[in-house]
C-alpha cells in the first residue's frame, strides 16, 4: 500500500487531507509537528511526502532537506509562497518534488498524489532510499 505522509501546521488541512487521501486507498500518517515528524519520517520513509512550507519552528525546506539525506521519496510543497520554495529548491531536487499554492484543489493534489507515488513505486528497486 502506498503510505502517505502529511507535515503541516494546520489542523483543518491535516484533517482534510487524511480523509481525502485514505478516500483513495492511501495509508495517510499526519503530523501536526516538524520536530516530531522527522525522526519517524527518517526511520520509515513514506512513499510520498506532502510537506507545508513554511511551519513554525522548523522551516519545510529545512525539513525537506534533512529528509532528502535518508530518503529520496518524492515531496509536494504546500505553501502560499510556492513560488518562493521553488526558487529556492530548484537546483536541489526539482524533479523529485512538486509545489502547490494554498488554497489548493484536491482534485489536482490528488492527481498530483497519484502520480508521484506511482513514479515513486515504478523506480528500480521499490526503494526510496
Amino acid at each position: 500500500m502506498k503510505r502517505i505522509a502529511v507535515v503541516d501546521d494546520e489542523p483543518t488541512i491535516l484533517t482534510s487531507l487524511r480523509l481525502t487521501l485514505e478516500s483513495e486507498g492511501y495509508a495517510v500518517e499526519v503530523f501536526s509537528d516538524p520536530a516530531v515528524a522527522l525522526p519517524k519520517l527518517i526511520c520509515v520513509p513514506p512513499t510520498l511526502l506532502i510537506l507545508n512550507g513554511r511551519m513554525p519552528g522548523l522551516h519545510g525546506i529545512d525539513f525537506f532537506l534533512m529528509f532528502r539525506q535518508y530518503s529520496k521519496a518524492p515531496v509536494i510543497f504546500l505553501s502560499a509562497s510556492a513560488d518562493e520554495i521553488a526558487t529556492h529548491l530548484q537546483a536541489i531536487d526539482r524533479p523529485a518534488t512538486a509545489y502547490v499554492n494554498k488554497p489548493f484543489s484536491q482534485r489536482v493534489l490528488l492527481a498530483l498524489v497519484a502520480e508521484k507515488a506511482q513514479a515513486e513505486l515504478s523506480r528500480p528497486n521499490g526503494s526510496n532510499v
